[in-house]
């Protein structure tokens, strides 16, 4: 019972993760095409989650095994 919680936490947190570099990548998108300036605080701040939910998914997904 613990290990298919723990697959669908990791499971979750990976599509999070997958999910915020998707928007990363289509904020900078749209900022390029408008020409308007990127700020960097507010994407460095979604890329740390992504890196975090990310890791956090790897850890879940090792502890299961």
């Amino acid at each position: 019972m613990i290990f298919i919680i723990t697959c669908i936490l990791a499971v979750i947190s990976a599509i999070v993760g997958v999910l915020g570099f998707v928007l990363y990548i289509r904020a900078r998108m749209m900022a390029d095409e408008k020409k308007e300036k990127f700020y960097l605080k507010l994407h460095y701040t979604a890329l740390t989650l992504l890196l975090l939910f990310v890791i956090a998914a790897l850890n879940l997904y090792e502890d299961s095994n």
